[in-house]
């Protein structure tokens, strides 16, 4: 089992929604791209996937 944080989150999954949502070194950024609309191509599917899996983990979670 990985090992949680100190919001009680597991380190994996943490790690995972900071490439999605924040990391501009080696992740995603979609908070900047998507959410500030400063992208300028079509979302890709595999984003919206990423997406919704993190959604789904967080409102699973959500205390």
């Amino acid at each position: 089992m990985a090992p949680r944080t100190d919001a009680g989150m597991h380190a994996d999954w943490q790690a995972f929604l900071r490439l999605l949502l924040v990391d501009s070194d080696g992740g995603l950024n979609l908070r900047n791209s998507e959410l500030h609309d400063l992208s300028d191509t079509e979302t890709a599917p595999q984003t919206v996937a990423l997406v919704l899996l993190a959604a789904l983990y967080v409102t699973a979670h959500a205390h």
